[in-house]
């Protein structure tokens, strides 16, 4: 649950807990216990509970939203925005994406190679076999150490 903080038809702040105590609006008493007050009395302090029933749309390729929290009716309510991905957020996605891709593709190889190992004994062809996977495993092993920059 969150509430806004609402002054002269103006969301003012926004919190996730109410304040321990406020000022009343109407008559500038003090109320002490406002976490605990009635709806009523909450509100006579100006701070409302945020309508959070919107659902978020779901992201796609080249699309997030932002919540953002509006007056609608005289009730601060949660407004998703849609908008396109930045190419910061694009291009963090494409990373992820590219480090899920390798990780799989070395338990994959682990996975291979620990089957070759239980082998007893193995075949010449598997054997063979073998050595080109390993091979093109280093090679890519190579790939990923002169693409970060580690290999002078």
């Amino acid at each position: 649950m969150s509430y806004a903080k609402v002054i002269d038809n103006n969301i003012t702040k926004l919190a996730t807990r109410l304040p321990a105590t406020a000022q009343r609006l109407d008559d500038d008493g003090w109320v002490l216990a406002l976490r605990t007050a009635d709806t009523a009395t909450q509100e006579a302090c100006g701070w409302f509970q945020v309508d959070d029933a919107a659902v978020r749309p779901d992201d796609t390729a080249t699309t997030t939203s932002n919540r953002g929290v509006e007056l609608v009716g005289d009730v601060p309510t949660v407004i998703w925005t849609v908008r396109s991905k930045s190419d910061d957020e694009l291009a963090g996605e494409t990373a992820v994406a590219a480090e899920k891709s390798t990780r799989d593709a070395a338990k994959a190889a682990h996975g291979a190679n620990k089957d070759f190992l239980a082998l007893d004994p193995p075949t010449t062809a598997q054997a063979l076999q073998q050595v080109d996977s390993l091979t093109r495993q280093v090679n890519g092993l190579i790939r990923l150490v002169v693409d970060a920059g580690l290999a002078d």
